[in-house]
């Protein structure tokens, strides 16, 4: 039985069921721009229904700049952080490291303005929107994307990155000073973990 995300009642277009293309190409956007996407994408993602096997998780980790000025000291934060209503994680700390080199990180080199912090979590299945990584090893989007090519439907290209993230999905949460996994060293260049 599908179990649709907490999000439809707030669904602005027609809720968008599992495996169809459009389903897909969702989810292939959410790959290629995320949160970065804003309000368009969040519109489509609280559309979607999502079965409640891809509902579960288990520790996650993210990548975020922090303004310096939340932090006492590097492991207190004088209030807390929420993220966006979706947020990507992933299941492996090296990934959420290796994002420190993408370009939209090129500002952590100014530590009075931003401080990278990786952030680890561990969701209740109410935190979780959808499990890609589960989505992906089960080769059931694969199987469905290759079907859809087969029949020469074009699928969004954010699908090309697959599993490369290890990409979980989270609803809103709250995070606190116990969620701070590891903190960018500036002038170590590596990151310090506590």
């Amino acid at each position: 039985m599908n179990k649709t995300n907490s999000k439809e009642t707030n669904c602005e277009l027609k809720t968008i069921s599992f495996m169809t293309k459009e389903w897909i190409n969702v989810i292939g956007v959410w790959q290629h721009v995320g949160a970065v996407g804003g309000e368009e994408v969040f519109k489509k993602l609280r559309c979607l229904k999502i079965p409640k096997k891809y509902s579960t998780s288990g520790i996650v980790y993210r990548i975020m700049g922090v303004k310096f000025k939340k932090f006492i000291d590097l492991r207190e934060f004088n209030d807390k952080l929420v993220t966006s209503e979706y947020s990507s994680w992933s299941l492996d700390p090296k990934i959420a490291e290796n994002f420190i080199r993408a370009r939209w990180f090129h500002d952590f080199n100014d530590s009075r303005e931003k401080i990278a912090v990786i952030f680890s979590f561990e969701p209740n299945n109410n935190d979780v929107f959808i499990n890609l990584d589960k989505l992906w090893t089960n080769n059931e989007l694969e199987n469905e994307i290759e079907k859809y090519e087969n029949e020469g439907i074009y699928m969004h290209e954010g699908l090309e990155f697959k599993n490369s993230q290890k990409e979980v999905i989270l609803n809103k949460v709250e995070l606190k000073n116990e969620n701070i996994y590891a903190i960018w060293d500036l002038k170590k260049q590596n990151f310090k973990y506590l």
